[in-house]
């Protein structure tokens, strides 16, 4: 293999005509002395590392046919020298770090058959001028940053075989014109977020097309042309909406395009063919090796023809929600299948037991379905499987202990049925085993310390289930030296203590779920957990200070501590949690003022730190710096990103202990309530606009109730309950359309109850121990009705004389104010 440079190499070397140096060490630049080799006709340096510009002065190899410079690191813009190269007929600079737009030069290039530039950085518009390119054959332009539209010129590619056009920046309809490229083998146009209108009817004039893939767009719209049909040769058509937006294209299958006898892969996934009965022309379809029609809308059952279908390797029909009834134990006669997928439908009935004659299954997905009975034990065959998902149905018994002989199982998701019996220590057997969830079940007794020895498990969950006795530490002595990073071990009946081997060499562990058990212990240290994201050990007997933070951790998102016997005062650590987005304190021992870094936790959105001991005045300027409480929109597809996958206890008013099985961006809850905290409501309350919980009852706050409340129009349940409110029900209230939910109860608030909107559906117990209160729904009759036209709404919704002057502090300025000017005036006279 050659090192070293090109810079001295060309040197008196200018009767060569051909120079291949590729699959080389050899870097820097290519020399602008490459250009004095007027008799070069071909050059490939491929597979080097090359770097810098190309140097224009190649734009001299007059001669050149051949140039191969892709796979370097080669930048810059591509030289328009290049199109004064006549009889250039392959030109190959794809994998490289290229920038700038195509040279509309490049129409001179009368004699060339290959444009590759894909893998680069290009930008700019497609040149019309590639119209003019009639020997061209191969046109791959895919990942880069083209921008613009596909110019109608391409059409008038007579000899063109394959268009690439994907992983670009495209604005664009699809031409018309391309129905006349008549030697069309590929087209490949996905991955174009910003392309448009509808698929032309004339691609089905494309005799030879082979192969068709528009993937991940968002706006193509209409139905797939029925004339695609008459693509008689066609083996590839793959079609998917982006799942990230909602689909555009709709309508019909064509049945064309299913009795093309060459086809062997379609992919139609995600468009919006809702109620589309699934075709009876797809169960005839034996040709077919790959068939992916997800979350599309179909409805209908599964034909006993799809044992037909020898020649599948890979079958999805998942996410549709609509295909029902059972799955045919004729599936087991596709036993070339590898992946197999038909969750989030709603089949029902028993697993097959043929299932157990896919050797070469490695994927099978049959969860959120309703299928019930139990677990076959002809899966123990299935020795390639690497993932077997049954989550989300109805399947009972045990979980068989033969599992364990499933080798290259890799992922294990049996959550929220209803399996009983114990956890198999045979699971243990499955080394390779990196995700088990066998959460939301029946299942009893111990933890098995054989599972320590699936020493590449990466997530364990058990909760919500019934298992007893203490956390194994001879499991996680094991497994924490490895690669865990999820335990939930929630609602169980789980005693003793947190092992201490937990807490110390989990040093990759980023979710500790230990909930609603009966765990105990005191001075809980979690500052070894350098990786820690969610802290949740609610409802346990924990008791001692906060617990002990990892230094230099800004990644957790949420600590749970509810329903515990901590106290003392929150730690000065807590202000560097700057993405901190759930701080769950209540019902536990804390005291003292609440600091005021709390203030100024910018990601918070669920605060509560009731049924404690603070006391202090609430903060009168700092809300305001709550951002995570001010409206959140969705951002796309509601992944990882848009969740904390734990579940929050939180306690609202009419609904006890509601249990959250992941927290929103879109919840919000502030609950300050069963304090000692005192002053005044603050009115920029009104600035946390995506306020959706409201609790600051049982406490000492004396104060009007603001009128800025009425800003917060997402807000679904207030509790001002049990303080020292006074004054009158804002009419700004009426606004809350969404409150389902309202506490003033035990205050002394007065006058007129509020009229219209949700106050016509709160009870008396809203305002009970309010003695000045009238109005409906009390019996009591308001002594003169209160009359607020127009301008006395709009001075009273602007509310802020009442929220910023103290009428008696008012009057003694100005009498201090006159008795100054009268004094004044006395001695200037």
């Amino acid at each position: 293999m050659l090192g070293g440079n090109l810079s001295s190499l060309f040197s008196g070397l200018t009767h060569l005509t051909t120079i291949d140096l590729s699959t080389n060490a050899i870097q820097g630049e290519i020399p602008a002395l490459i250009g004095k080799l007027h008799n070069l006709t071909s050059l490939n340096l491929q597979s080097n590392n090359l770097s810098g510009n190309i140097p224009i002065e190649m734009g001299k190899l007059l001669k050149l046919k051949y140039m191969k410079l892709t796979h370097n690191f080669l930048s810059g813009n591509i030289p328009k020298e290049f199109g004064c190269l006549k009889d250039l007929q392959f030109l190959i600079l794809s994998y490289n770090l290229l920038t700038g737009n195509i040279p509309k030069e490049f129409g001179c290039l009368k004699d060339l058959q290959v444009l590759s530039l894909s893998y680069n950085f290009l930008n700019g518009p497609l040149p019309k001028e590639l119209g003019s390119l009639e020997q061209l054959q191969f046109l791959a332009l895919g990942m880069n940053n083209i921008t613009g539209e596909i110019p109608a010129e391409l059409g008038m590619l007579k000899r063109l075989k394959l268009l690439g056009l994907d992983y670009n920046l495209l604005n664009s309809t699809i031409p018309e014109s391309l129905g006349n490229c008549s030697s069309l083998v590929e087209i490949r146009i996905g991955q174009n977020p910003l392309l448009h209108g509808k698929i032309p009817a004339s691609l089905g004039q494309l005799k030879n097309l082979e192969y068709f893939s528009m993937f991940d767009v968002t706006s193509v719209s209409g139905q797939i042309p029925p004339e695609l049909g008459n693509c008689t040769k066609l083996q590839w058509f793959d079609i998917n909406g982006d799942f990230s937006t909602e689909p555009h294209i709709n309508g019909p299958i064509p049945l064309s395009l299913l009795q093309i006898p060459s086809l062997t892969t379609l992919g139609l996934n995600h468009l919006n063919l809702t109620h589309l009965q699934l075709p009876q022309e797809l169960w005839n379809m034996s040709q077919l090796q790959y068939l992916s029609m997800a979350n599309i809308g179909c409805e209908g059952t599964l034909s006993s023809q799809i044992g037909d279908m020898i020649n599948l390797t890979y079958l999805n029909l998942g996410a549709n929600t609509h295909i029902k009834g059972v799955i045919p134990e004729e599936i087991g006669r596709c036993e070339s299948l590898e992946y197999l997928f038909l969750d989030g439908n709603m089949l029902s009935g028993h697993i097959p037991h043929s299932l157990g004659k896919l050797q070469y299954l490695k994927q099978l997905k049959l969860g959120s379905n309703g299928l019930s009975g139990e677990i076959p034990s002809s899966l123990v065959q299935l020795s390639n499987l690497e993932a077997l998902q049954l989550e989300n149905n109805n399947l009972t018994g045990e979980i068989p202990s033969s599992l364990g002989q499933l080798k290259s199982l890799q992922l294990l998701y049996l959550f929220n049925n209803s399996f009983v019996g114990r956890i198999p220590q045979s699971l243990g057997d499955m080394k390779g085993l990196q995700r088990l969830d066998i959460s939301a079940n029946f299942l009893k007794g111990e933890i098995p310390v054989e599972l320590g020895n699936c020493t590449s498990l990466q997530l364990l969950e058990l909760s919500k289930n019934n298992l007893t006795g203490e956390i194994p530490w001879e499991a996680f002595e094991t497994l924490c030296k490895h690669n865990l990073q999820t335990l939930g071990m929630e609602r169980n009946k789980l005693v003793g203590h947190i092992p201490r081997v937990l807490l110390e060499n989990c040093t990759k562990l980023e979710r500790l779920k230990l909930g609603n058990n009966s765990l105990k212990g005191t001075s809980i240290d979690v500052s070894k957990l350098p990786a820690l994201k969610i802290l949740s050990l609610a409802m346990n007997h924990l008791e001692g200070r906060f617990p002990l933070l990892p230094s230099g951790n800004t990644s957790l998102e949420l600590i749970d501590l509810k329903r515990n016997n901590f106290s003392g005062e929150l730690p000065a650590s807590l202000a560097n949690l700057h993405q901190l987005r759930v701080l769950s304190l209540g019902g536990n021992h804390f005291e003292g003022v609440l600091p005021d870094f709390i203030w100024s936790m910018k990601q918070l959105q669920v605060l509560d730190v009731s049924g404690n001991h603070f006391h202090g005045e609430l903060p009168i300027n700092s809300l305001s710096n709550l951002e995570g409480f001010k409206p959140l929109f969705p951002t796309g597809n509601d992944g990882d990103g848009d969740r904390l996958y734990q579940e929050l206890f939180l306690q609202i008013k009419g609904r006890e202990d509601i249990g959250y099985e992941y927290v929103l961006k879109t919840t919000t809850l502030l609950d300050l309530s069963s304090n000692s905290l005192s002053g005044e409501v603050p009115p920029n309350l009104g600035d946390l606009s995506g306020l959706r919980f409201l609790n600051l009852s049982h406490n000492n706050i004396s104060s009007r109730l603001p009128r800025t409340l009425g800003k917060l129009k997402l807000l679904e349940q207030l509790d001002m309950s049990d303080n020292h409110l006074y004054g009158e029900i804002p009419v700004e209230l009426e606004e809350l359309n969404t409150l389902s939910s309202l506490n003033l109860s035990s205050n002394t608030l007065s006058g007129r109850i509020p009229t219209g909107g949700q106050f016509d559906t709160f009870v008396n117990s809203s305002y009970a121990g309010n003695p000045n209160l009238c109005g409906r729904p009390l019996s009591k009759a308001c002594s003169q009705q209160r009359v607020v036209n127009d301008v006395d709404r709009q001075e009273a919704r602007s509310g802020w004389w009442d929220e910023n002057v103290d009428p008696i502090s008012f009057g003694v300025g100005c009498s201090i104010s006159f008795f100054l000017h009268v004094i004044s005036m006395v001695i200037l006279a």
